[in-house]
């Protein structure tokens, strides 16, 4: 069987809801709060292991309460995460998610994914057989983008 593999960021969302969003300097009350693992390439890996795919994840995470929450996430969903090395003294990625007015405003910490360097996903590559597809996106730095899909194209391997 071929292997979907992510290759991209994982963050802890924190979702705020209110009636309005705040203007520059104005506090606004809000109607509620929730953590919800996320991360553009962590939802990735979700919804292909919900669609029945074996799926790796390859990216990082800190060695924080997030990270342990965001792993745990990952395994539940059964994604594959012996790719997801933790960061050391690191934070793991936050996005901060104002919904209000029937739209949203996101401020992305990238933390740890900022460590999802080339080296690091040429050594998870090198390990990976049966590689179907990869899935990657822009949450993670460019230059790591570049070496996944020069990896893609030597390998054949379908890459989006």
């Amino acid at each position: 069987m071929s292997h979907i593999v992510v290759v991209g960021s994982c963050s802890m969302d924190l979702v705020v809801t209110s009636d309005k969003r705040p203007n520059a300097g104005e506090t606004v009350l809000g109607k509620s709060f929730k953590t919800v693992p996320g991360g553009k390439g962590a939802n990735q890996a979700v919804a292909s292991a919900r669609l029945g795919a074996d799926v790796y994840m390859v990216g990082r995470v800190g060695d924080d309460a997030y990270g342990q929450d965001i792993l745990s996430n990952l395994e539940t969903q059964g994604v594959r995460t012996s790719y997801m090395k933790p960061v050391t003294e690191m934070e793991s990625g936050t996005a901060h998610i104002i919904l209000a007015e029937g739209d949203n405003s996101i401020v992305v910490v990238k933390g740890a994914n900022n460590e999802v360097t080339p080296d690091y996903v040429r050594e998870a590559f090198s390990t990976i057989d049966n590689i179907g597809m990869v899935l990657i996106q822009q949450e993670i730095p460019e230059e790591t983008v570049e070496a996944v899909c020069a990896i893609c194209k030597k390998k054949k391997s379908l890459s989006f």
